[in-house]
């Protein structure tokens, strides 16, 4: 699996809701070993991948990522041009 890894994503290891490990892997090759670091941490780290090493988010889950910059990082001038994203902050009352 982390073989096909051209974008950073996040690998874990065990039960989806008791996961051991935490990585984020990128073009084939583990670049952070998280450890049990929570899942809000792990996803502000994932988006910073995206940043440092200058890579678009995927197409078909940007306004995941365009969530994640507001509620994460309160980053929230791309999020105010998707209204989807939009739409779902508001719903949350964020």
């Amino acid at each position: 699996m982390i073989k096909q890894t051209k974008f950073p994503r996040i690998i874990g290891s065990g039960e989806f809701w008791d996961l051991d490990m935490l990585s984020i892997a990128v073009e084939g090759e583990v670049v952070l070993d998280l450890g049990s670091t929570s899942m809000a941490a792990t996803l502000s780290l994932l988006v910073a991948c995206y940043y440092v090493f200058n890579i678009m988010y995927p197409t078909k889950c940007s306004n995941a990522f365009f969530f994640c910059e507001a509620a994460l990082l309160d980053i929230h001038q791309t999020a105010k041009k998707r209204v989807a994203v939009n739409k779902f902050i508001s719903a949350l009352k964020m």
